[in-house]
C-alpha cells in the first residue's frame, strides 16, 4: 500500500469515528460501584477536597484521545457537587439542534472518569447529575439548555443503607433489626429486664446508631447490680439498685417530699464526694437534703413582699406629709 492510499485510509477511519462519536475507553465507571474503585486501581486512598477520602482515579490521567462527535464543539462545563458544597470545570460538549431550537450538550465516560474521585462521597452512591439523561450504549450524559451560558451538572445522591440489629447481649437473640440510612440516627429499643437475675441494663455497644455509617450489630450490655441502702432524714431506710462499676454521683437519690437531695454521708457522718466514687459492692449511705420552698409559697413571699414593701412606703410618705404639716402650723 503506497503513502497516497494509506493517507485516505486513516482520514476516513478518522471520520467515521468521528461521525459515530467514539471514545475509545476501557473504564465503565458506570457500572462500577463506588466502593471498589479503591481495589480497582490498587492503590491507597488519597486524602480529598473537604476531607473525603478519593480513590486512585485521582492518579489517572487525563485522556487525550477525546474525538468530539460530528458537528459538536468543545465547552467547559461546571460540575457542582451540593453535599459538599464543592465545584469543578470539566470539557463536554455541545451542538445546535435546530428542530429543538436548543442547545445539545455532552460529558463523555472518558472525561468524567478523570473527575471520579471528587464524585465518590462516603455514604452515598452517585446517581448522575439532574436533568441529565444517560446514553443507552453508557458512553456519555446529555441534556438541553436554551442557552449556552445555562449548561450545568448538578450532581444527585442517593444515600446508602445499612442495617442494625439489636441483639440481647445475655441470650444473643435478636431484640430488633433496623434499616437507616447513612448519617441518620435510629432508635433503640427496650433492652430487656434481667434485674431479677441481678443484672442491671448500663447501655448498648457494637457501633454507632446515633449516627448510622456501616452495618453494625448493637448488643445490650450489663453490669451486675449493686445495693445501696439510704439512711433517710426521718431514719427510714429506703434502698436503690445501681450497676457495679458505675460512679456514685450517677446514683439517683429517693425523693423527700419539699426536699432537694443534697449529698451522701458515709457511716461516720462524713460527706462524701460522689463523682471520685466507684460502686464496688453493696453501701448503706445517709442521704442528705435541702429544704425546697414550693413554688406556690415562694410566688407568695414575692407577693407579701412587694406588699409590705408598698406599705412600708405609704407610711414613710405620710410620715413626711404630717411634719409638713405641723410646720406650716
Amino acid at each position: 500500500m503506497n503513502k497516497t492510499a494509506f493517507a485516505i485510509l486513516l482520514i476516513a477511519i478518522l471520520i467515521v469515528l468521528s461521525g459515530v462519536g467514539v471514545i475509545a475507553y476501557a473504564s465503565d465507571w458506570f457500572t462500577l460501584p463506588a466502593e471498589q474503585w479503591g481495589e480497582r486501581f490498587e492503590s491507597e486512598d488519597l486524602p480529598d477536597n473537604e476531607g473525603n477520602v478519593a480513590s486512585a482515579a485521582q492518579q489517572i490521567s487525563k485522556p487525550d484521545n477525546f474525538v468530539l462527535p460530528a458537528n459538536y464543539t468543545a465547552a467547559t462545563i461546571t460540575v457542582t457537587n451540593n453535599l459538599n458544597d464543592f465545584s469543578f470545570d470539566i470539557t463536554g460538549c455541545y451542538a445546535f439542534d435546530i428542530s429543538s431550537g436548543q442547545f445539545n450538550f455532552r460529558v463523555y465516560r472518558g472525561e468524567l472518569n478523570h473527575f471520579m474521585h471528587y464524585l465518590q462521597i462516603d455514604g452515598y452512591t452517585f446517581d448522575g447529575f439532574s436533568g441529565w439523561t444517560k446514553a443507552a450504549d453508557g458512553s456519555y450524559y446529555e441534556a438541553n439548555y436554551t442557552s449556552l451560558n445555562s449548561a450545568a451538572l448538578s450532581a444527585i445522591y442517593t444515600p446508602k443503607t445499612f442495617t442494625i440489629v439489636f441483639t440481647d447481649g445475655v441470650t444473643n437473640e435478636v431484640i430488633q433489626t433496623l434499616t437507616a440510612s447513612y448519617g441518620s440516627e435510629v432508635k433503640a429499643p427496650n433492652a430487656p429486664d434481667y434485674s431479677e437475675d441481678g443484672l442491671i441494663f448500663v447501655g448498648w455497644e457494637g457501633g454507632d446508631f446515633a449516627n448510622v455509617n456501616r452495618n453494625a450489630t448493637i448488643y445490650s450490655v450489663y453490669a451486675p447490680a449493686r445495693y445501696i441502702t439510704c439512711i433517710m432524714p426521718d431514719g427510714s431506710e429506703q434502698q436503690i439498685v445501681v450497676a457495679e462499676g458505675s460512679s456514685l454521683a450517677d446514683a439517683i437519690a429517693p425523693t423527700y417530699e419539699n426536699n432537694e437531695f443534697s449529698h451522701w454521708r458515709d457511716e461516720d457522718g462524713e460527706k462524701i464526694d460522689a463523682a471520685a466514687v466507684t460502686v464496688e459492692r453493696d453501701m448503706t449511705l445517709e442521704a442528705v437534703y435541702s429544704s425546697v420552698i414550693p413554688e406556690w409559697a415562694e410566688t407568695l413571699l414575692i407577693v407579701l413582699g412587694s406588699l409590705i414593701g408598698a406599705a412600708l412606703i405609704i407610711t414613710i410618705v405620710v410620715h413626711i406629709v404630717k411634719r409638713k404639716v405641723r410646720k406650716a402650723a
